[in-house]
């Protein structure tokens, strides 16, 4: 699970990464924790065994972003699988809006509670079993590219 949730932090800030301009001199934050550009391992973080060059790679995207300062003080981010489906995710509150536009289906869910409502050709499905379904490809599409 920890292996997903730093590969879903990595797209994020790779798509983060793609929309910023370049950095010029006069343009280099001096917030905190900027001094370096320095990743500090994350409390609860299971360094030991990570992937070194998994780790390496958060660590280039996280300076290419402008540091820890900058990834904490973004709530939220949006991305695109080619097409297939986008994402707006709420670093904050956990809300994200999954929309799929081959299925004509929009999840709309938190990911701290799996609560959440589902459409699907213009109908919101309200059968708890179905609901149920749905949330759940919702929350593992966050994940992997179905």
């Amino acid at each position: 699970m920890k292996s997903l949730i730093l590969y879903v932090i990595l797209i994020c800030m790779l798509s983060l990464w793609a929309c910023q301009t370049p950095a010029t001199t006069s343009q280099v934050d001096t917030s905190p924790n900027m001094e370096g550009i320095v990743n500090e391992v994350a409390p609860g973080f299971d360094l030991e065994n990570s992937d070194p060059k998994a780790i390496a790679v958060a660590d280039e995207v996280m300076a290419a972003m402008g540091g820890r300062y900058h990834w904490d003080q973004t709530d939220h981010i949006c991305w695109n699988f080619f097409g297939r489906r986008s994402l707006i995710w709420s670093k904050k509150t956990g809300n994200v809006r999954i929309e799929i536009p081959r299925e004509e289906t929009t999840i709309l869910m938190n990911i701290h509670t799996d609560e959440g409502r589902v459409m699907k050709a213009g109908e919101e499905i309200t059968a708890a079993d179905s609901l149920a379904k749905e949330l759940q490809k919702g929350k593992s599409i966050k994940y992997m590219d179905q």
